[in-house]
């Protein structure tokens, strides 16, 4: 299921989420989301699911789990 928000409805949402986190309601860039960092040899030994996302250090290339395999998405 996908659901799509209008900028207006995304904006509340943000503040719904934060007010229940009980976080600032105001997002910034000092919030920032981290990628976990691997080389390939430490990637391969992770038992990995479909979704998981990484930073390959050994090819410098953000990467994604998905069909039983991993894939460059930048």
């Amino acid at each position: 299921m996908v659901f799509q928000l209008k900028p207006t409805q995304f904006n509340n949402f943000k503040g719904k989420v934060a007010k229940a986190l009980g976080r600032p309601r105001r997002w910034n860039d000092a919030q920032r989301f981290a990628v976990p960092s691997y080389t390939t040899t430490e990637r391969d030994a992770l038992d990995a699911v479909n979704g998981m996302i990484l930073d390959n250090t050994t090819t410098n290339k953000l990467q994604a789990y998905e069909n039983g395999a991993w894939a460059n998405i930048i």
